[in-house]
């Protein structure tokens, strides 16, 4: 197996040195080190690693910065961002998801050494893996074709020619802010019916994916909150660390924030999401299954599949990762299969 080079931008000695003390232990990785922004910079264009570890807040250049240079060169390099967990952290991890990064690691900030180790251990090793699935199948297809249409997919319940839809329920993980900033400020403020989203990320970040998102977009982008109405027109994002279900009584959708165990190691999970959306017969629901590694909304489609409702996968070319949305395209579930850019219209058609 080839080599996987990563490249670690970071100013502090220490933060580098644990950094790549933990890459050590993964099977097959070359490191190097940068210690500032304009090193991580050159040494991008020179030595074209397969990864860049960005540390976001760095002199000479801070991560940002480097990154606006990188987007406008063809260098080939996967990015990940390494932020603390802080307001202005999370602000300019959110410029940088817009920029091209492919996903983000929070530097932890408990008062032990070892908690710190253990923590960033477990941020690291699943999104390095996740960047080596990339990078060792870059154009790799899929053999399986879901059915593609022309017509937006009818509910088995229909009873009209094209059935109307109240909920649009959205799985993302990997590659999910900058697809979701492309894809949710298309949505006209004529928009007649709910988007509910789960995104794998971290709490703070999810507020400030929010606050990006409703800069950019047309409707209200809310983390959504026990007992929240769910209204049209409007998007309600799960926050990080819980799960998030819904109860529906009287003709009114609310939304239930749960303490529930993590599902597919996600919380919040699609499949938690979708499954509490199929157990309520009065909402005509379609999911979405978007960019993101592992199976998370497999099962969760199966459920709403069994009860009519359409599924649609984001297609592979148009992913950061295709695992989430292949997992349903293999399983056979998937009504449609549709480019990140042709989302949004898409969705027209039936709300």
């Amino acid at each position: 197996m080839k080599d996987f080079s990563i490249l670690i931008a970071d100013d502090s000695v220490f933060f580098r040195s644990i950094l790549r003390n933990i890459i050590s232990e993964i099977p097959h990785t070359v490191t190097n080190i940068a210690k500032d922004g304009k090193d991580a910079l050159d040494k991008t264009l020179q030595l074209k690693p397969d990864l860049l570890i960005l540390d976001m807040e760095m002199p000479e250049m801070n991560g940002t910065e480097v990154m606006e240079k990188l987007s406008k060169i063809e260098h080939g390099t996967k990015i990940i961002v390494c932020s603390s967990i802080t307001p202005d952290g999370a602000e300019a991890t959110m410029k940088a998801f817009e920029l091209g990064a492919q996903d983000v690691i929070a530097k932890p900030d408990k008062n032990d050494h070892g908690e710190n180790l253990k923590l960033l251990t477990s941020f690291l090793r699943p999104v390095i893996n996740k960047m080596r699935f990339v990078h060792a199948y870059p154009d790799r297809k899929s053999k399986i074709t879901p059915r593609q249409k022309t017509e937006p997919p009818k509910s088995s319940r229909a009873t009209s020619r094209v059935k109307k839809h109240d909920i649009l329920a959205i799985a993302i993980s990997t590659g999910g802010p900058s697809a979701l900033m492309h894809m949710i400020p298309q949505i006209p403020p004529t928009f007649n019916g709910v988007i509910t989203i789960v995104q794998h990320m971290p709490e703070m970040f999810i507020h400030s994916l929010v606050e990006s998102l409703s800069h950019k977009s047309q409707i209200p982008i809310l983390v959504a909150e026990e007992g929240m109405i769910l209204e049209k027109a409007k998007v309600y994002i799960a926050p990080g660390v819980k799960q998030m279900g819904f109860e529906h009584r009287r003709g009114v959708t609310k939304v239930k924030i749960t303490d529930d165990p993590p599902e597919n190691y996600c919380k919040p999970a699609a499949d938690y999401m979708f499954r509490s959306l199929s157990t309520i017969p009065e909402l005509s629901v379609i999911g979405l299954i978007m960019t993101g590694m592992g199976n998370d909304g497999l099962a969760g489609a199966r459920k709403l599949k069994a009860r009519g409702a359409p599924i649609i996968t984001q297609d592979e070319k148009s992913c950061t990762i295709y695992g989430m949305p292949k997992a349903v395209d293999s399983a056979g579930l998937s009504d449609a299969s549709i480019a990140l850019e042709d989302l949004a219209e898409y969705f027209f058609k039936y709300f």
